[in-house]
């Protein structure tokens, strides 16, 4: 199963836009074992990955989705939580950053049902 994150990143850096305008890198982190964690910008879809260059100018922003797939119910043996951080980090200024925390809790659900036509049955003999 999976699940998505819609999201935005925004220069909102105070100055003239020209001036103030910067490239961004995104980044994730905290992603469990047998987990999937994608990054999308949502105007095409079009996967964005740590060396994927994001440019704002001042005021700008850009909107983009997480999609979390959980693994299968065969990797799981129990229920998991994962708690994955996206990270948006400036080129100009690395000190620059902005970090947002998504939880997705899956459920693991083992079963089996057992069914009968009728639950008693009486026998003759003789």
């Amino acid at each position: 199963e999976q699940t998505a994150y819609n999201l935005t990143i925004n220069n909102t850096t105070p100055g003239p836009t020209d001036l103030v305008a910067d490239t961004y890198s995104m980044n994730l982190s905290g992603v469990p074992a047998n987990w999937t964690a994608t990054l999308y910008f949502t105007s095409n879809d079009t996967a964005i990955f740590p060396e994927t260059p994001i440019f704002l100018a001042g005021g700008e922003s850009v909107p983009f989705y997480l999609r979390v797939r959980a693994p299968s119910i065969y990797q799981a043996l129990a229920d998991e939580r994962a708690t994955i951080t996206v990270s948006a980090i400036s080129h100009k200024d690395p000190a620059i950053r902005g970090d947002l925390i998504t939880v997705t809790d899956m459920d693991v659900v083992h079963g089996i049902n057992l069914d009968t036509s009728h639950r008693m049955a009486d026998v003759e003999q003789g």
